[in-house]
């Protein structure tokens, strides 16, 4: 959920802080200790909690949260509390709030109740197809409050009003745990991310509503963008256009970079990438050239670099047929994997991919091939540095791939060695 909106990213950030960071107007509040005091309390109707922490919310995040009825010729309130905020003219829900008097109360799952309850607002006939939600993926926070517990969690709208969520905190017991200090900033972190994720959110429709026509008195039917199931970075016009995901499983896409008019390949990494490594082997020729590396709030990488593709005679080396072919784009592949394998990195060290299967390797014929047509050169690029670091010092993940025949020595945690590149290499040689 960090790449449909920021905000969540930044979330993520705050709630990761320590209790060293956290300033003494935070730990001293009077609206966070009456917060903890409200929720700490036993109450015997949901009702009685709903009321009271709905109160003492409201003057901790310094906005209203009031019960709502998603559609306006509806008389009942289907939500327990919800943040509304009017912009131009457009309503937007930045928070909703369902109440379980306890962990166990109720038959009803309340996250899907929030679930459902962000989409009847937005399939409310005042608000159906407006400009804003064609335009917008409308994130918003859901709080799911069971007696001491709460939870977050991050929502958004994408095309036809289908409903994404992700958990940004487990269940947190907001209890006086004064034996427990890791706890408590824990605890405290994550309510003052939710303070400040509230205010970034309207801070966003604030802007996002600046750049779109009055709202006007009905709905405007408009065909809802479809970029907007794009990671935020790819719907920025002024950047990138004409974006295509190439990988269904994959946080990979092709787009044009706008400032160069080049085709050019996008990845998100939920690791650590190996950028440093990746810039080393592509400056060998081993690699696709890395054109920029960033990372996102929220912890996920942004790597732009050359895209290879199949209008350029790029192909994955584990598509190749069984023969002549093969074996010599293999051998080529061997031979490239040296040649990277010597390359010193800016630590001193030599690096390690961590992942070199031939699925992880690209080969096309030399468009000017060198020597004797029957035995044509091959150009070689490694993909993938998610997981590529100096030797003996990245380690692998704590979760492999079971299906992955991985070579001796390659464990969670132990450190990557290029011989086990040489050896995932050639134990797909010929398959």
């Amino acid at each position: 959920m960090s790449l449909v909106a920021p905000e969540f990213g930044h979330f993520l950030e705050l709630a990761a802080c320590d209790l060293a960071t956290l300033g003494r107007c935070d730990l001293e509040s009077v609206c966070l200790a009456r917060l903890l005091g409200v929720m700490h309390r036993y109450h015997k109707y949901e009702a009685s909690l709903q009321a009271e922490v709905n109160a003492a919310l409201s003057a901790f995040l310094g906005h209203e949260l009031r019960p709502l009825s998603p559609n306006k010729s509806s008389s009942s309130s289907s939500t327990d509390g919800s943040l509304v905020i009017s912009v131009g003219g457009y309503d937007v829900l930045v928070a909703v709030v369902e109440y379980k008097r306890d962990a166990f109360a109720g038959c009803c799952d309340p996250h899907f109740q929030l679930l459902r309850e962000l989409q009847m607002f937005w399939e409310a006939p005042e608000r159906d197809c407006c400009a804003l939600h064609a335009a917008d993926a409308c994130p918003a926070l859901l709080l799911e409050v069971a007696g001491p517990l709460l939870r977050v969690s991050a929502a958004a709208s994408l095309c036809a009003n289908r409903v994404l969520s992700e958990p940004l905190t487990p269940f947190l017991h907001v209890l006086h745990v004064r034996d427990q200090p890791a706890y408590t900033a824990r605890l405290l972190a994550a309510l003052r991310a939710l303070r400040t994720t509230v205010d970034d959110l309207v801070a966003h429709y604030s802007a996002r509503v600046a750049q779109l026509p009055p709202a006007s008195d009905g709905p405007t039917l408009r065909v809802r963008d479809a970029r907007i199931t794009l990671p935020y970075p790819l719907r920025d016009a002024a950047q990138f256009c004409d974006v295509e995901h190439l990988c269904d499983d994959k946080l990979l896409y092709m787009a044009t970079h706008v400032r160069s008019s080049a085709r050019v390949c996008v990845k998100f990494s939920r690791h650590a990438y190996g950028s440093d490594m990746h810039a080393a082997w592509a400056a060998a020729g081993c690699a696709p050239a890395l054109l920029s590396h960033a990372q996102l709030p929220g912890g996920l990488h942004m790597v732009v670099m050359e895209l290879l593709d199949v209008a350029s005679g790029w192909q994955v080396l584990c598509a190749l047929q069984r023969g002549a072919d093969k074996d010599a784009a293999h051998s080529a592949a061997l031979a490239a994997l040296r040649r990277a394998h010597a390359q010193p990195l800016p630590c001193g060290s030599r690096g390690a991919h961590g992942d070199c299967r031939a699925v992880n390797v690209m080969v096309r014929l030399a468009p000017a091939p060198i020597g004797d047509a029957a035995n044509p050169a091959w150009d070689v690029r490694f993909v993938d540095f998610d997981g590529a670091g100096a030797e003996g010092r990245r380690t692998y993940p704590p979760l492999m791939s079971t299906a992955v025949r991985w070579p001796a020595g390659v464990l969670p945690g132990e450190p990557l060695k290029q011989e086990h590149d040489m050896a995932l290499l050639l134990a797909e040689r010929g398959s």
